[in-house]
């Protein structure tokens, strides 16, 4: 997920760069081993470092996994609103902590550039959690992905034609933008 990561690091120099005082550490980490044969198991580096922080005497507030925040378009492909086709970031996570799920939403949004939308399902869902956060919630760790939206998906997902052309930089900066003002304005 080049455009996560990208997103990451320019997260990262932001942060350096502002000498905040923040009440709360940032790990930030990029993990191997998402995609099949490997996900859903232990293997998930995801999953070994969730266990690995599980049981340090550490309180952690959340994670944020950051999935495909560079690729937007905004043209009608269907019957629904018009307002559900719009660039945003979905927050998604499980109704289990959906207060956690909210505040990064909201969190989002305030920095005023990139809209987003909440996404809570049942706790057991079949198919919660397609990416690495999944694996913090069996440890009592609030998560959610941030993705962002491309109308009803990017039809480039996992093909040779997902290249770098395919992004809206644009869009993109806002994205990053808003994801490091939640960062840095967290308030527990």
């Amino acid at each position: 997920n080049a455009s996560s990561v990208a997103g990451l690091l320019e997260i990262m120099r932001m942060l350096s760069e502002k000498e905040l005082e923040l009440d709360y550490g940032i790990d930030f980490i990029s993990f191997c081993l998402e995609e099949p044969p490997f996900f859903k198991t232990k293997e998930m580096g995801s999953y070994v470092h969730a266990n690995s922080i599980a049981d340090n005497g550490k309180e952690y507030l959340g994670m944020i996994a950051l999935e495909m925040i560079g690729y937007y378009r905004e043209e009608k492909m269907g019957d629904r609103a018009p307002s559900f086709y719009r660039n945003r970031l979905i927050v998604s996570g499980i109704r289990r902590y959906d207060a956690f799920n909210l505040k990064i939403a909201e969190l989002l949004r305030e920095e005023g550039k990139l809209d987003s939308r909440r996404l809570s399902f049942a706790d057991d869902y079949r198919n919660n959690g397609p990416s690495d956060h999944r694996n913090y919630w069996s440890f009592g760790i609030p998560a959610v992905m941030v993705i962002g939206s491309g109308g009803q998906g990017n039809p480039h997902y996992h093909t040779p034609t997902d290249t770098i052309e395919t992004l809206d930089f644009h869009v993109m900066t806002h994205a990053v933008n808003s994801i490091a003002h939640a960062l840095f304005h967290y308030k527990n």
